[in-house]
């Protein structure tokens, strides 16, 4: 047993305790917009440990898989606590990235739509009678319709509109956590999250290294107790962050200089 499981296990129900109060917090009308971000971040964090324990004894690219969203809301944590600048520019994000699913939604629905018809139209030649005469109609009203992108078109038009209302470029891309000027990189920590960042894109994705590894039971077994502790100290960086900003300057963004 790990000698320090006990207090892992303390500070883990602390951390339920820090959700529960962040989440009942009671502030201005205009700071709520920031606590609804700490809980997030936090809420965020507490998920995806659960993802790295539950991958550790059961898939490890689960593990890496979580261990990856935290060495991200590790950043995002510090990038949104320095500056209110920082916290409203990621917050702004919310507005591009439904913007930009919405597009990706419309545009995924054009480019399968054909498909779904000729796939439609092969299963047909294999029935008879009303069945066949039933799919028939249907691909021919389908194909006369044509694509229905109008709701997600309407959602990200409204997303555009709202992002110009802000003063948004309309074309703004979300910031990235890494690479050169992403959150990583704008708090100065690019060298740390670089490798672990490799790490688990190598064992999460289906790389040359996760499938061969595939071929042996275990084969990524060594890697789970870094995967661990390496969670659990940005987890407890991420609480503790959030614990210091909140007794130092409150449920409240760092106000500009």
């Amino acid at each position: 047993m790990d000698p320090l499981e006990p207090a892992k296990a303390q500070f883990l129900t602390e951390i339920k305790k820090q959700l529960k109060e962040l989440g009942e917090a009671v502030v201005p009308p205009d700071d709520v917009w920031f606590r609804n971000l700490l809980f997030a971040l936090l809420k965020s964090a507490w998920i995806d440990y659960q993802s790295v324990e539950r991958g550790a004894k059961e898939y490890v690219p689960l593990a890496a898989w979580g261990r990856r969203n935290l060495l991200e809301d590790k950043v995002i944590t510090e990038f949104v606590l320095e500056s209110e600048d920082n916290a409203r520019s990621f917050q702004t994000d919310l507005s591009v990235d439904a913007k930009e699913m919405n597009e990706a939604f419309s545009s995924h629905h054009r480019a399968t739509y054909k498909k779904m018809i000729a796939e439609l139209t092969a299963h047909a030649q294999t029935l008879s009678g009303l069945d066949r005469e039933a799919v028939d109609q249907y691909i021919r009203t389908q194909t006369a319709k044509g694509p229905d992108t109008s709701g997600t078109d309407c959602e990200a038009d409204a997303f555009r509109q709202l992002l110009t209302e802000m003063g948004v470029d309309e074309k703004r891309r979300p910031m990235m956590t890494s690479g050169k000027k992403g959150f990583a990189d704008r708090i100065g920590q690019l060298e740390e999250f670089n490798p672990m960042f490799k790490i688990c894109s190598k064992l999460m994705h289906r790389t040359t290294l996760s499938i061969a590894a595939e071929n042996t039971r275990g084969g990524l077994d060594a890697v789970i107790p870094i995967l661990k502790d390496s969670a659990f100290v940005d987890l407890a960086s991420i609480s503790n962050l959030i614990k210091g900003h909140v007794e130092t300057v409150g449920i409240m963004p760092v106000a500009a200089s």
